[in-house]
């Protein structure tokens, strides 16, 4: 049976409205695409910088195995002039204390000594990224260092002493290369390699020694644990193992 008229136009508007909701019902329904996800950006590393901290120095083959430990301080800076390029220095002052009895001349001789052993780097370093969180870095720069020991001694008779009893100085150059790795965006790893040649005059008891060249390879790795308290202030540990010692450094470093 045939729906009158006004009922066919009822119901073909009830369809009519019933397809409408569904096709808006599914539209609203059907989410957009998912958007990939950025990647997030990568630790930094940072070249402006100033450090300061206790460092150790440990010597080998030192005569009569004497001032072979050493305590001080450094302090380091670094700034950068470019984005490729920054300025670094480096200072470091140690010392040391000794005594010993010795047998010399045929009688025996009490001896103590103060030994002051300064170092001072001026140079330029270069950095680039070889990997998103590894950056490769190259650094050259010029050195002075200054050794004064001072003594002391007596003997069955006598005692006498000694400022500035032996003086060092010399001048060289030290370059290093490594990479410095941003393992997260808490800690970091360095790895170095260095080399320092120097040239020394020696000054003994008022006389001066012909002066002597020397060279030293070392290997350094710090770590550098990030923003553990304070915003931007850095907790370092570095060691430095080279061919006639260890150096051990304990220290903070801001960056700016």
């Amino acid at each position: 049976m045939s729906l009158p008229i006004p009922s066919r136009l009822l119901a073909t508007a009830l369809a009519a409205a019933s397809a409408s909701a569904l096709i808006a019902s599914a539209s609203a329904g059907t989410a957009p695409p998912p958007q990939p996800t950025p990647a997030p950006n990568p630790p930094s590393i940072s070249y402006d910088y100033l450090e300061a901290g206790y460092t150790h120095l440990w010597l080998d083959d030192t005569p009569l195995n004497l001032f072979d430990n050493h305590d001080g301080y450094h302090l380091g800076l670094n700034k950068s002039l470019s984005p490729n390029f920054f300025l670094l220095a480096d200072f470091s002052q140690v010392f040391a204390s000794e005594s010993a009895d010795l047998h010399a001349f045929g009688q025996n001789v009490s001896v103590s000594g103060d030994l002051n052993s300064l170092s001072a780097v001026l140079g330029l370093g270069f950095h680039t990224p070889v990997a998103r969180n590894i950056d490769w870095v190259l650094q050259t720069g010029a050195t002075y260092s200054r050794i004064e020991l001072d003594l002391e001694g007596r003997n069955h008779r006598y005692s006498w002493s000694l400022d500035e009893a032996a003086t060092i100085d010399g001048f060289g150059i030290q370059a290093a290369t490594g990479f410095r790795f941003a393992l997260a965006n808490w800690i970091e790893l360095d790895l170095f390699y260095q080399y320092a040649w120097s040239d020394a005059e020696a000054e003994v008891l008022g006389n001066n020694f012909a002066s002597s060249d020397a060279d030293v390879h070392s290997g350094k790795a710090a770590l550098i644990f990030r923003n553990l308290a304070v915003a931007n202030l850095d907790l370092v540990l570095s060691g430095l193992l080279a061919e006639n010692g260890q150096n051990l450094l304990v220290g903070l470093r801001y960056n700016f």
